[in-house]
C-alpha cells in the first residue's frame, strides 16, 4: 500500500461529481484496504471519509464491512448515511441485525435511511420493530418511512 497509490484514490474521489467512483469500483479489494486506510486519516476531508465509506459498499467486499460500520455511531449523520447504506450492500444479514440495534438516531434523516436500509435489507424479522417505530414514533416523517419499509417487506415475504 503505496503513499502513490492512496494519492490516486484521493484524486479519484476529489471531483465534484465523484466521476472516479466508476474505476474505484473496478478496482475491488485492492481499493479495500486502501480506503480503510484513508477513513482512519483524521487529517482527510470529511467528504473524501464520506466517498470512501460510499466506496466500500459499492464494492462489496466482506473485508469492508466492519469499518463502514463503525461509522453507524458517528457524530455526524452524513457519515451514518454513508454507513447504512454501505452496509446494507456488504451483507445485508448482518447489516439488518446493526441496523435494528441503531434506529434511535436522533437525525430524521439519517433515522429515515436507516429505515430505508433495513427494508433494503429483506430482513422481514425486522417488521415487529418498524411496527413499534410507526406506532410510538412522534415524528411523522418516520412513522411513514416506516410503515412504507414495513409495506416493502410484507412485499418481499409473498415473494
Amino acid at each position: 500500500m503505496s503513499i502513490r497509490e492512496i494519492k490516486r484514490l484521493i484524486k479519484l474521489m476529489s471531483d465534484d461529481e465523484f466521476l472516479g467512483l466508476p474505476k474505484i469500483i473496478e478496482m475491488q479489494k485492492k481499493a479495500v484496504p486502501l480506503l480503510q486506510k484513508l477513513l482512519m486519516d483524521s487529517e482527510q476531508a470529511s467528504f473524501i471519509h464520506q466517498r470512501a465509506l460510499i466506496c466500500l459498499g459499492e464494492i462489496g467486499a466482506d473485508e469492508g464491512f466492519d469499518t463502514a460500520s463503525s461509522y453507524l455511531s458517528s457524530p455526524d449523520p452524513v457519515f451514518r448515511i454513508a454507513a447504512a447504506r454501505a452496509i446494507v450492500k456488504i451483507h445485508p444479514h448482518k447489516a439488518a441485525e446493526l441496523l435494528m440495534d441503531n434506529l434511535d438516531d436522533e437525525d430524521i434523516s439519517a433515522c429515515n435511511v436507516k429505515i430505508q436500509c433495513l427494508a433494503a435489507s429483506g430482513q422481514t424479522r425486522a417488521k415487529p420493530l418498524l411496527n413499534r417505530l410507526k406506532r410510538n414514533c412522534k415524528d411523522p416523517f418516520i412513522r411513514r418511512s416506516a410503515s412504507l419499509a414495513v409495506k416493502h417487506l410484507s412485499q418481499e415475504e409473498q415473494t
